[in-house]
């Protein structure tokens, strides 16, 4: 029986903390693949809110008519949406979040004009 799911294939934790996750939108027959995946992409920064962002993309699949990607492993991949939020707890720890927070505020500040005297 052809139908359409929806997997996590890949989950990528960069140097700064934040994960990048690609989702393989698939066809398939049973246990085969049919077709060419389609990738649908995200990257979580460290405090971001994975199980509200795991919503949005579920939400944005099912406007797109695609399946949605659901918290069980498949012959296509281990990698699950708890998974993906267990891994984010590992990563992005309060320290972690406090510095990624404090690396935003200084480029925000770097990029704000200098406050000039007035006459």
């Amino acid at each position: 029986m052809i139908e359409n799911k929806t997997v996590i294939e890949r989950i990528e934790i960069l140097a700064g903390g934040s994960i990048q996750v690609r989702f393989a939108k698939l066809i398939v027959d049973g246990d085969k693949l049919v077709g060419v995946p389609q990738w649908h992409r995200v990257a979580l920064d460290p405090g971001a809110d994975v199980g509200a962002i795991l919503i949005a993309i579920n939400n944005h699949l099912d406007q797109m008519g695609e399946a949605r990607c659901e918290d069980n492993e498949t012959p296509f991949s281990i990698l699950t949406p708890q998974f993906l939020k267990d891994q984010a707890l590992i990563v992005h720890t309060p320290e972690r979040v406090a510095r990624y927070r404090m690396e935003l505020e200084r480029a925000a500040a770097a990029l704000r004009p200098p406050v000039t005297p007035s006459p």
